[in-house]
């Protein structure tokens, strides 16, 4: 029993000598016979496995700032819920004292222009947290950032609440959770709707991307090797990238092989040989023409698995070209919404927008950008499982 393996400290000394075999000391002993450590462990996995999930989520390299937000909000739900009513209050009191030196705004505006959030899962009857308040702060970073007076924004977000095309529920399922390319699709029918959405889902939230580039210079540009140009750079990197993942391609098949082989017998089938059997193998085997096609046949085989190898080299380098495209066409996007705002301005040429904007708080100082993060969401919130 486990009683019987933790003795005293004093009795080990006798065992041991007798029949060489070792005790826990007593104090170690005591404590894991105390059964309130393991409650007090049990108690600590609870704790934790919230915040491995939503860790967990917020390294992945496409997470956006909506993530974080709702990663921020389920941990408030998970302190409102918890039975020690003092660790509760000291742990929401530090969220709120890190919340508040944010910018919130920007935090609630990645809710509010996401198909799948809008405005369900912030609270009705908070004063300052409706549409129209937040829609100030559309205009606010739509001005800043384009350095013009916003003219239609507010047009372009209305059709986005009311659902109408293309912010219809049917064409956003339809990118699934690519909220980045979403918006990149819409942004033609929405130009300042769609590039503050662009700026705002396009931030980066993490630096797991520039971590693993970092990771990979160490293997290419080293002290011996250090005088090399962006093009072989850039051709190393894609050849490192192509074996890296034809590795995880030819481990993803072995893993699929190996369950199919579990789950699936191979059927029983019962072998009966007459003799218009035995006839038809004679004169196959009498028939030149039928051994031919057979050699054909595992030829063709062989070749099909030669073009399956290209194949895989083809659409590693494929891919990588897709990714390099994308990076891209958004920074094109990003500069065709800027020259187009800027083409677009009819505005009075005695309006100064740099003067404009520097009579404007910003909105981590502004007090009336502030919320309670205890209040704003909803009490039923979900976990954040993407």
């Amino acid at each position: 029993t486990l009683g019987s393996k933790f003795e005293s400290s004093e009795q080990s000394t006798s065992h041991q000598s007798s029949d060489n075999i070792l005790y826990l000391p007593n104090n170690i002993s005591s404590i894991l016979l105390d059964e309130t450590w393991w409650q007090s462990l049990s108690e600590l996995v609870k704790i934790l496995k919230p915040y491995c999930i939503i860790l967990d989520i917020l390294q992945y390299d496409k997470a956006r700032l909506h993530e974080v937000l709702h990663g921020f909000g389920y941990f408030i739900k998970f302190w409102k819920d918890y039975d020690d009513i003092e660790l509760s209050e000291k742990i929401l009191d530090r969220l709120q004292t890190r919340w508040q030196s944010w910018e919130q705004p920007l935090l609630l505006l990645s809710w509010l222009l996401h198909p799948k959030y809008k405005m369900s899962k912030f609270k009705d009857n908070i004063p300052n947290l409706n549409h129209v308040y937040l829609s100030k702060w559309l205009i606010y970073y739509y001005e800043a950032w384009t350095k013009t007076i916003s003219k239609s924004i507010l047009r372009e977000y209305e059709n986005f609440r009311r659902g109408i095309y293309p912010f219809d529920e049917q064409t956003s399922n339809q990118f699934e959770d690519d909220i980045l390319k979403y918006w990149g699709f819409v942004v033609p029918l929405a130009k300042e709707l769609g590039y503050v959405a662009q700026r705002i889902f396009g931030i980066c939230i993490n630096a797991a991307s520039v971590e693993r580039l970092w990771s990979n210079m160490g293997f290419l540009h080293t002290k011996r090797r250090n005088r090399l140009n962006y093009e072989k750079t850039l051709k190393m990197s894609k050849l490192r990238a192509a074996i890296s993942y034809k590795h995880r391609v030819d481990e993803v098949k072995t893993i699929q092989q190996q369950k199919m082989k579990e789950n699936i017998a191979e059927p029983i089938v019962p072998i009966i040989i007459n003799s218009n059997d035995n006839t038809n193998l004679e004169n196959q085997e009498k028939n030149p023409i039928n051994l031919e096609i057979q050699k054909e046949n595992s030829n063709t085989q062989d070749d099909d698995s030669d073009e399956e190898g290209e194949n895989n080299e083809f659409q590693v380098s494929l891919n990588w070209n897709n990714l390099i495209n994308t990076w891209g066409q958004l920074l094109l996007q990003e500069k065709e919404a800027e020259l187009s705002a800027v083409t677009d301005l009819h505005c009075d040429d005695d309006i100064d927008i740099d003067e404009f904007l520097l009579n404007r708080t910003h909105p981590a100082l502004d007090n009336e950008a502030k919320w309670n993060i205890r209040d704003i969401f909803i009490d039923n919130l979900d976990a954040p499982f993407f």
